[in-house]
């Protein structure tokens, strides 16, 4: 049995686990075992947050630049790099 499945078999109890924990039921929990305990429940049951990505102009094309020189070294052949701009 891979180990991902022997892990799962314990789902119900780990989670049981974290809400004692956010709960504060278990003995000498700290406010930050707490949020921790939170955190990971929320994040198990509605997926991790999205993050919004701000960027100026110049920035993405630095990262355009970027990806298409691994592109052309794992391609063999260089694709166009973008302009920096003015």
């Amino acid at each position: 049995m891979a180990v991902a499945e022997l892990a799962r078999q314990h789902t119900e109890e780990a989670v049981a686990t974290l809400a004692a924990i956010m709960r504060a039921e278990v003995r000498g929990v700290r406010p930050g075992d707490m949020v921790r305990a939170a955190e990971a429940l929320l994040a198990r049951g509605w997926g991790q947050p999205t993050q919004p990505l701000e960027h100026a102009a110049g920035e993405q094309r630095v990262v355009i630049e970027y990806v298409n020189d691994w592109r052309g070294d794992a391609h063999g052949a260089a694709m166009p790099k973008a302009s920096r701009g003015p």
